[in-house]
């Protein structure tokens, strides 16, 4: 069975696609998902595609979505990338300033692409930002793609998911009957042992982010712990039943620190500092009021 972004290509290829597409995935599968998006994106984006429809990845729209350029936070003039505003989901502004985006010409792009993710929270104060999404969909620019992706694709409106073509991401891995309990990446077993004892304050524990190495490929080292975190929060489920208030407290607030923490991470130099401030902080319970 070929993988999602083999059947978008071949979908694209043969103009079989619409103006708005909802990719969904498992919420453990985001990091891998993520990747391949942005390799798709890239793709539909090239002006001067090969043979066989690829991204040359020698132009410059190609060059200005590449890693190295992520990872430098240079912007494509042509591709909008959305995230939540805050913890609620996002804001009518937000969806305003896309649309305003929409109405522009092409800069170097065969097309302009908007990619929203965690859809499921434009159902942020009451709908509004949805309902200010529906105009786009129901009047499509020429040239112009809007990718939602989301691991609750049945959280968004009604009239959003009619006017949208839905795809299921599933990991390679797992489709080839290879699915079993998620494993937490090499080194990181102590922040795991950790939290499953309730994140005591005082206890030291190292993980691979304390050397500095970790963090020269920020954008490999976001992905990892971005992984880190998912699979953290699976195998931690089990024990919410043995902790005390205080210690799920803790343990409740870690992981929505952390995310911050990474949101922070892709935007911000020196992720090291960033890292070894919240580890400081997380080990001696000062981010948490319990």
């Amino acid at each position: 069975m070929a993988d999602l972004f083999t059947g978008l290509s071949q979908s694209f290829q043969s103009n079989r696609l619409g103006h708005g597409l909802i990719l969904s995935h498992r919420p453990n599968d985001g990091p891998r998902f993520a990747v391949g998006l942005r390799a798709w994106i890239q793709e539909v984006m090239c002006p001067t595609p090969g043979p066989s429809g690829k991204a040359c990845r020698s132009c410059a729209s190609c060059q200005a979505l590449s890693p190295n350029a992520i990872l430098e936070e240079i912007a494509h003039p042509d591709f909008l990338y959305l995230e939540p505003a805050n913890e609620t989901g996002y804001s009518v502004e937000q969806i305003r300033e896309m649309s305003t985006a929409f109405a522009l010409s092409l800069a170097m792009a065969k097309r302009r692409v908007v990619w929203i993710s965690q859809a499921h929270k434009l159902s942020a104060g009451g709908g509004a930002p949805a309902n200010a999404l529906l105009k786009l969909l129901e009047e499509p620019r020429p040239n112009s793609l809007l990718v939602l992706s989301s691991s609750m694709p049945e959280a968004l409106l009604p009239t959003i998911r009619s006017r949208c073509q839905h795809f299921r991401y599933r990991d390679p891995a797992r489709a080839l009957g290879r699915d079993r309990a998620p494993e937490i990446p090499t080194g990181w077993e102590p922040l795991l042992e950790w939290i499953q004892g309730g994140a005591t304050p005082g206890r030291k524990w190292i993980s691979p982010a304390d050397d500095d190495g970790f963090w020269k490929d920020r954008q490999g080292a976001v992905l990892e712990m971005q992984s880190v975190r998912e699979t953290l929060w699976l195998l931690s489920k089990e024990y919410w039943s043995k902790w005390d208030r205080h210690a799920a407290l803790r343990v409740w607030d870690l992981f929505e620190h952390l995310e911050l923490l990474l949101n922070e991470i892709k935007r911000y130099a020196q992720p090291q500092l960033g890292w070894l401030n919240f580890k400081m902080r997380a080990s001696e319970a000062q981010l948490w009021k319990v």
